[in-house]
């Protein structure tokens, strides 16, 4: 690489100068996020006509270059759940000194971790043990690592992804001609894989220049708040000052640590400040009505048809109006539900729900004809009987559905299942739905290589 040049503003400057030279020569800004091209995008075309200049990821420039070599092997896209399902398979084969946790939970998701940096350092699989290190431990997530490695030979990675594209520009320079000038603005690639493709297209291009970081600011100001709520709010108000100021909207970012109870109270300070934002990576789906609503459904079979675990679903699930009871629909009474099942005494379980709501009747028939014998008219009785008839019929409908999500099932067959069930009990129009059963099909791809789902394991 060429000497370090001044950060992206001279960067750009330098691009927006070439551009009065040459308008239609091409250059190439590696950009670390996505986030970052579109703002530097942005910023260019402040200065000036930017076409013929491309802002793009490094994993997105191999796609370009190295994709169809792989497509040529017949090798597909490692989807994430494939990937995370054959982790989990690959670790029920652990031997000693791992096999006393390979049962446990999570083992697999953690294998899949390690799996994921060993690639990121460049390992492919089936490389000797490194001299001077004897740890059993990792000798065993070594051995673990090639089986993986094996069993994803079909697909491909992001490191494969970006090998296969260093491998092709090597191979041919020409590759990467339409490139034109490089840059690259930090942090560079994380990877040995993206590493050595930036190596492979300056050598072809002649070189990269790399913007320098940004000078460190002084203008630091510490501000003591008593909770996250407080925190966010004076962010909020340090955005409206610089906006005052003049700032660009697209020129603020508010950044905070890796601790996720940040995001709410944040989103909630802008929304009440009237300031638009864009929020990166998003709103987890499990935030959502419709991914709170899924989660909150299966949670009734994970806990036997507990009431509370069915009364907090409608409560918190953006259920339809009407919900499947026998051989029609009932429409939801929330209220009333919870207060028949409390006096019915139900716990958890469908036999104690059915009892329940048969001694309730039967009392409740009890104090209608003693009424009767008294000369008083006990209609509304009537009516908590044939409402708590009704919420049996819902609440056997449910289960009855949820039974068949238990078993393993190839994960087509169980994952058209919780679809059906889905639809016929949250609104369609819920927020985040839509991403919801997005990722819902996603988890299908397991069925690439023989997998399957039961609701525990789903």
């Amino acid at each position: 690489m060429s000497a370090p040049a001044p950060y992206r503003e001279a960067v750009l400057d330098a691009i927006a100068a070439g551009r009065r030279a040459d308008p239609l020569a091409p250059v190439t800004v590696v950009s670390p996020s996505h986030l970052a091209a579109l703002q530097m995008r942005r910023a260019l075309a402040e200065r000036g006509p930017f076409a013929a200049v491309r802002f793009e990821t490094l994993p997105r420039l191999a796609e370009l270059i190295g994709a169809g070599r792989l497509a040529a092997e017949g090798r597909r896209p490692l989807a994430r759940p494939i990937g995370d399902h054959l982790a989990e398979r690959v670790g029920q084969e652990a031997r000693p000194p791992l096999a006393p946790i390979a049962g446990l939970p999570g083992f697999g998701r953690a294998l899949r971790r390690l799996f994921a940096r060993l690639r990121r350092a460049g390992l492919t699989g089936g490389e000797p043990p490194v001299d001077g290190v004897g740890d059993p431990h990792l000798a065993e997530v070594m051995r673990l690592y090639g089986l993986w490695r094996a069993q994803i030979a079909g697909f491909y990675d992001e490191d494969d992804l970006l090998d296969a594209a260093a491998d092709s520009v090597m191979a041919d320079a020409g590759l990467a001609t339409e490139l034109g000038t490089l840059y690259l603005v930090p942090p560079g690639p994380r990877s040995a894989a993206g590493a050595r493709l930036l190596g492979a297209l300056g050598e072809a291009r002649g070189g990269v220049t790399r913007a320098g970081d940004p000078e460190p600011c002084d203008d630091v100001r510490l501000v003591l708040a008593p909770d996250l709520a407080s925190e966010a709010r004076e962010a909020v108000r340090a955005v409206l000052v610089a906006l005052d100021e003049g700032v660009p909207l697209h020129e603020i970012a508010v950044l905070h640590g890796a601790d996720p109870a940040y995001a709410r109270p944040l989103r909630e300070a802008l929304a009440a400040a009237g300031v638009p934002a864009a929020a990166s990576p998003g709103l987890p789906l499990v935030e959502t009505p419709a991914g709170r609503g899924v989660l909150s459904l299966l949670e009734i079979a994970l806990e036997d048809l507990s009431r509370t675990a069915f009364i907090d679903m409608l409560s918190v699930a953006p259920v339809r109006r009407e919900l499947p009871a026998g051989t029609g629909t009932a429409r939801v009474r929330l209220g009333r539900w919870d207060r028949h099942s409390r006096a019915a005494g139900i716990t958890h379980g469908i036999d104690r729900w059915r009892e329940g709501v048969r001694a309730l009747a039967a009392d409740r028939r009890a104090r209608m004809e003693q009424g009767r014998r008294e000369g008083r008219g006990r209609d509304r009785l009537q009516d908590a009987i044939d409402e708590a008839d009704e919420m049996l019929a819902v609440v056997e409908a449910l289960w009855g559905r949820l039974v068949e999500l238990r078993p393993e099932r190839p994960a087509a067959e169980f994952l058209r299942r919780l679809g059906t069930t889905v639809a016929q009990y949250l609104d369609p129009g819920a927020t985040g739905m839509a991403e919801v059963l997005a990722e819902i099909e996603r988890l299908g791809t397991v069925d690439a290589v023989g997998g399957a789902f039961s609701l525990g394991s789903f």
